[in-house]
């Protein structure tokens, strides 16, 4: 299982809110409960997550607006539309959904998480309670309702939370989904295949950079004596900008300069200047070299 961002119009995500709200209106009136609808949740400043199966299924779902701050007020973020099927229940996908959201809002540098949920919901609020929320009171638009029950909970600074480790199988999945999302896979390349080849081939030069179990960037790097090399770097968009590229540079370069590589070579495509950029920001500068390549096995 993986947790993700999806679109809210994604038809597993729409089956999964008709069966939220079938199942709030059966607990509560309407003027109770406070559920988010489809153009709320398409808009910039919310994130739907999904928990999907290795068959891209979505097993659960949940999503976060960011709030802006006001006056002497700071932003936060809003748990909305927490949902985990019945059947699916008690496989730890709730807490997974919920510690993902809450990392989103670290990237926003949000302090404070909040929600709202329903008196009669005693497992979520057990599932919030030991997440570390603590009961507070009404907050933003919400009335002071005797069926809503208010929870916020303080949150660590992201580059706190931010750690790089090196690939281990268990992270197949996301890492295959993160080099997806960040336009890394091309035709002539099979990811599994070059998984496998640096598995046996200083395998401790592969890593990534972490938010507790969720990937959110990876980088190889590799060492034939002579240079150095970086390949696959690349990091979830929604959390760029945070310099998590830059602390998988800094480790890759740690790792090399270890091994005795006094050089490392790049090879980037002239139309990536976004790329370009960044490795220029670290240092790396052009070499007037030109690339030659000789393919002597086909991935395809």
């Amino acid at each position: 299982m993986r947790i993700e961002p999806v679109q809210p119009d994604h038809h597993e995500i729409l089956k999964l809110i008709q069966d939220l709200d079938a199942y709030q209106a059966a607990l509560y009136p309407a003027e109770s409960n406070h559920l988010d609808g489809l153009e709320t949740l398409k808009q910039s400043n919310v994130i739907m997550a999904g928990a999907l199966d290795t068959d891209n299924h979505i097993l659960g779902m949940g999503a976060v607006k960011f709030m802006a701050g006001c006056g002497e007020f700071s932003g936060y973020g809003e748990i909305k539309r927490m949902f985990v099927p019945e059947s699916q229940r008690k496989k730890g996908i709730a807490q997974k959904l919920l510690q993902t959201l809450e990392y989103y809002t670290m990237a926003r540098h949000l302090p404070l998480i909040r929600l709202e949920t329903g008196i009669h919901q005693k497992a979520a609020i057990g599932l919030y309670r030991a997440a570390g929320f603590k009961i507070t009171g009404p907050f933003g638009d919400y009335p002071a309702d005797p069926l809503s029950v208010f929870m916020e909970k303080s949150l660590s600074c992201f580059s706190d939370v931010l750690f790089i480790s090196p690939y281990t199988p268990e992270d197949h999945d996301q890492v295959i989904a993160l080099w997806q999302a960040c336009g890394l896979i091309v035709p002539w390349n099979n990811p599994d295949d070059d998984i496998q080849r640096k598995l046996v081939n200083s395998s401790d030069l592969f890593f990534l950079a972490r938010l507790g179990d969720l990937v959110i960037g990876s980088c190889m790097a590799g060492y034939d004596g002579h240079r150095g090399w970086f390949y696959y770097l690349g990091v979830a968009p929604e959390f760029r900008q945070l310099g998590v590229a830059d602390k998988l540079i800094q480790h890759g370069e740690s790792a090399l300069a270890a091994l005795g590589c006094p050089k490392i070579n790049l090879m980037v495509r002239q139309t990536n200047t976004g790329v370009i950029r960044f490795y220029k920001k670290n240092g790396y500068e052009d070499d007037p070299v030109l690339v030659l390549s000789k393919r002597i096995i086909s991935d395809s």
